[in-house]
């Protein structure tokens, strides 16, 4: 494992010039819930196909002690998704080269999707250059800055796709992200390492699509037409085929992926799947058509196709000449756009040869969708045309004449007046005398009853008995009565149901040519009299009702009264529009709006708050620089350039829907197949040890009173999106800082840190009488996530101490210094700035990172010169540069000057001297003045004190005296004898 890692480090700090062009191509790729899956991206450097990442645990880093890293993969032709994995903080490390994706199949309208990751910090995508076709698509990822630094024109080619798609991401709002990109000289960027690659700073040849590492085209790291033998071509050499749009094939290879071969002037020789427009199919060639195309179409040997989706429907795209039957029966609602979608598909068809046949094409309002059809060549066996039960059918062709061979039915189409059918009778070149009505004996042959055609009413009774034995959220099961027939095999029912908000409806109330809101009908054999009606909305009330009908008897038939049933409630959807506002340094204000599908009453709201702590990694040294404000990307409208001709309501409406399809598209992608479920998916422990971590989507479903309990892993109405962010939130609580419950769609939140990133979850909740407090959450919906920050606080950054000290062996001082205790989010770095004061100039300030000051506690200046100093500090914090310090004082001398003794002992010697001058002269001033005052000649006479003690005096030896100094009496020395 050691030596694997050791590799993956390696490979990602390859640079971009270490890789050939050489390809190693992958298939699509779906990395779900186990990291391990990651290895199978090993070594590919192009995906023909997607890309979905989808780890759901949070207890995976994709860093350490992982690291894991694909420099190879360098292009995706089709898409991208990112999909709730919290643990990745940025996709830099993961695909550092990743330089194209192309859009060839999107998801939704787009090629890139970034959705509902927790932790991710940025995008990282350095090496992306270019998005050949679709958009950008991001929401949800509470904490992703670095959005709008990046010059997403640059980076996407088709301008109807820009801009990019951002909801609920940190960067959404201004002042909660500080996206700087002040190491790449203001221009834009990934992230705070990582500037974007412009078109203008890559050298390379014309045939690359993102960077090369020369500027030959064997050095691309991707192709912008196609690639072949290690290098790009703008076309593919000689009697080779170009595929997916990108690289050279042969025949062979192409008709061995069941392809078609086509020669196209503007672009050459292509493999494809389907003939282009102009292009009809000739074995395995696809050639120009003489004029308008005449495509035949032939079903698979079939002389019939049965048409009952638009999938299938969309397999008469570009027929002219219909070489069968048609058999549509369309009962399934559909968009309001379902006219124009047939007529696109339809209205190319000239020739059926064969019958026609509508049933139960409820959108259907009239036949004008075959704007072009002229001949249906029925017969005996095949009915010509046979239109029966279009409850909205209410014209035929208006403006056309079509020739109908073959004999007709038309019936039970309650809207479809009786002269219109005597008009299209007419037109096809048929009598009117041939109309003959279905109950009478004659033997022309068309059958068109008045009484079920234009009727509008039912003329059959109310006789079967119809009954609800099981309710889910989701789901009904109904049962019916059986019908008398003397000929049991001829009965057959249908079940009609819709939903409705009300229960007084009518059999042929509220139809609607756009489908919604329409009767969906689902039809039976004679045993059948049970059915569960799947697929239902939660806390919805349906109508329901059965027909009985025979076969060749119309009014043979029964039917039964409409019926009504409110499904259960199941979990409510996410909030919409959650937003938060700083109201100051220490509050949020946190609010939303209802669900869009409550799903049942939604009694109160869940939040739990997060503190999301700053990684200092991702915040280097910038002394001089401030936080580089990015506009706020607008949301994009409806696609086509419709977006200025767009009402307000109509746009929200479009977002809202166009959101709903796109997570359902992902969620269905993610989920395909069922609960994802990897029961033996190591997951690596420190680095050290494994553990087997068993990963379980889908844990709830509805019980009989409604609401949610826990189930067995391997229940079969599994939601298993809901229970994944159900576990997710479990396994994130350790790091949970507030919990709370409110029933109104606001909260404010006080006494909070200030400039602090904060992450809110905020779940819709049902409740029952006997719910158990502490298990709310079983009732609640999948959370909603947004991220919020506070302001800062002025006073925050403020350096609470410094001092200086000389340094004794050089020309410098060291300054230290405290950190304040509680900055702005966190302190970048520090600037120094000091000043001689003989000079009053105030130096440029220096730059000292928070890694170095953490090592030394503050700072040594050197290169000073002999003199008074003053210093003082400030701190950058991630909200502002902070404000200076109180001055501190030293004093440099010049160290360099060795004098011969010490130089305390050298002025100890001059003091002492001067002192011993000093007395000397003191004593000689004082012996002179006094030698002025004495006299020549003095006068010597026995003091009277001393007469009674000298009495014997002798003589001297000596005979003549001299005077020296006058004595005291006192002091006499004693006589000598």
């Amino acid at each position: 494992m050691a030596g694997r890692i050791f590799l993956i480090v390696i490979l990602a700090s390859l640079p971009i010039g270490s890789l050939s062009l050489e390809e190693r191509v992958c298939s699509s790729r779906e990395i779900k819930n186990c990291p391990q899956e990651l290895e199978r991206l090993r070594n590919c450097t192009v995906i023909e196909g997607s890309l979905l990442i989808y780890i759901n645990n949070p207890n995976f880093y994709f860093n350490e002690p992982h690291n894991y890293s694909f420099p190879e993969l360098r292009e995706i032709t089709d898409y991208l998704i990112l999909y709730r994995t919290p643990g990745l903080r940025s996709l830099a490390q993961l695909f550092p080269n990743l330089a194209v994706i192309r859009g060839r199949e999107l998801l939704g309208d787009y090629a890139l999707l970034i959705h509902e990751n927790q932790n991710l910090e940025d995008i990282g995508l350095s090496g992306l250059t270019e998005i050949q076709r679709g958009g950008v698509y991001l929401k949800l990822n509470p904490q992703l800055c670095y959005i709008r630094s990046v010059d997403w024109s640059e980076i996407v080619k088709l301008k109807s796709y820009l801009p990019p798609r951002s909801i609920g991401n940190k960067d959404d709002k201004d002042g909660l992200c500080l996206s700087d990109c002040n190491n790449c000289s203001g221009r834009d960027c990934w992230s705070v390492r990582q500037c974007q690659k412009k078109l203008s700073d890559r050298k390379c040849h014309s045939e690359c699509a993102g960077d090369c590492n020369g500027n030959t085209a064997a050095d691309c790291l991707a192709c912008r037409h196609v690639y072949h033998g290690g290098s790009c071509l703008e076309r593919c050499p000689r009697g080779l085929l170009k595929y997916l749009d990108r690289r050279c094939v042969d025949e062979s290879f192409c008709f061995n992926m069941s392809q078609l071969k086509v020669n196209r002037s503007s672009s050459g020789l292509e493999c494809v799947k389907d003939c282009p427009a102009e292009y009809e199919k000739n074995g395995s060639v696809c050639t120009p058509c003489d004029g308008p195309c005449k495509k035949v179409c032939v079903f698979d040997g079939t002389e019939k196709l049965e048409i009952e989706s638009t999938q299938k429907l969309a397999r008469l795209k570009g027929c002219t000449i219909v070489d069968g039957s048609l058999d549509i029966t369309l009962s399934r609602g559909v968009s309001e756009n379902f006219t124009q979608e047939l007529k696109s598909i339809l209205g190319s068809i000239e020739v059926i040869n064969g019958g026609l046949s509508i049933r139960r094409c409820f959108p259907l309002v009239s036949l004008d969708v075959f704007s072009k059809l002229r001949e249906i060549n029925g017969d005996k066996v095949s009915r010509g045309l046979y239109i029966v039960d279009n409850e909205n059918l209410q014209a035929l062709w208006s403006n056309q004449t079509v020739i109908i061979k073959g004999s007709m039915l038309i019936n039970g189409n309650h809207k479809l007046c009786n002269d219109k059918i005597v008009t299209m009778v007419i037109n096809a070149g048929r009598l009117e005398t041939e109309i003959n009505d279905i109950n009478t004996n004659s033997n022309t042959s068309i059958s068109a009853p008045k009484e079920t055609n234009g009727d509008q009413v039912s003329c059959m009774p109310a006789s079967i008995g119809v009954n609800t034995t099981h309710v889910e959220s989701n789901s009904i099961q109904v049962s019916w009565s059986s019908i008398s027939y003397f000929d049991h095999r001829r009965i057959m029912y249908v079940l009609f149901y819709r939903k409705t908000d009300r229960s007084n409806l009518t059999y042929f109330d509220d139809f609607s040519a756009c489908g919604g809101g329409q009767w969906i009908s689902v039809d039976f054999t004679p045993d059948e009299t049970t059915h569960v009606i799947q697929g239902l909305q939660p806390y919805t009330l349906y109508a329901f009702y059965v027909r009985g009908s025979v076969r060749g008897n119309n009014t043979a038939g029964e039917v039964s009264n409409i019926s009504y049933v409110l499904t259960k409630p199941d979990s409510p959807s996410l909030p919409e529009k959650p937003q938060v506002a700083s109201l100051a340094n220490n509050s949020l204000n946190v609010s939303w709006e209802k669900p869009a599908r409550e799903n049942g009453i939604v009694a109160f709201y869940l939040i739990k708050v997060y503190k999301q702590d700053y990684r200092r990694n991702n915040y280097e040294a910038d002394c001089y620089g401030s936080s580089t404000k990015r506009d706020p990307i607008p949301t994009p409208g409806p696609p086509g350039g419709e977006k200025a001709e767009c009402r307000a309501d109509t746009k929200k409406d479009f977002d809202t829907e166009h959101d709903i399809q796109l997570e359902d598209a992902v969620v269905n992608l993610v989920f395909r197949g069922g609960p994802i479920d990897k029961p033996s998916c190591p997951i690596a422990n420190g680095g050290a040890n494994t553990t087997s971590i068993n990963i379980t989507a889908g844990n709830t479903t509805g019980d009989r009173e409604g609401f949610r309990n826990t189930t067995t892993p391997n229940d079969p109405n599994v939601d298993p999106d809901r229970s994944e962010v159900t576990k997710y939130v479990q396994a994130q609580d350790k790091d949970l800082l507030y919990k709370f419950i409110v029933n109104t769609t606001f909260r404010l939140f006080t006494d909070m840190s200030h400039f602090t990133a904060y992450t809110f979850q905020i779940r819709a909740c049902h409740t029952s009488d006997n719910l158990d407090p502490q298990h709310k959450e079983d009732n609640c919906g999948d959370p909603t996530m947004i991220g919020g920050q506070t302001d800062m606080d002025a006073d925050a950054d403020v350096i609470p101490r410094l001092w200086a000290k000389r340094n004794e062996s050089a020309m410098a001082v060291t300054v230290w210094w405290d950190a304040p205790p509680k900055p702005n989010g966190l302190v970048r770095a520090f600037q120094i700035q000091f000043m001689k004061i003989s000079d009053g100039k105030e130096v440029k300030p220096t730059c000292v990172s928070y890694q170095d000051y953490a090592a030394r506690g503050g700072h040594v200046v050197e290169g000073l010169q002999v003199g008074n100093y003053s210093f003082h500090v400030r701190a950058l914090s991630l909200a502002q540069i902070g404000p200076w310090s109180d001055w501190v004082y030293e004093v440099v001398v010049d160290t360099n000057v060795h004098p011969p003794f010490p130089l305390d002992a050298v002025i100890g010697a001059v003091v002492s001297a001067v002192v011993v001058i000093a007395i000397v002269v003191a004593v000689a001033v004082w012996y002179i003045r006094k030698k002025s005052q004495t006299p020549k000649n003095p006068d010597f006479s026995i003091n009277p004190a001393y007469a009674c003690k000298c009495q014997r005096v002798r003589s001297p030896p000596w005979t003549r005296l001299t005077f020296a100094a006058e004595l005291n009496p006192c002091s006499l020395v004693p006589p000598l004898l």
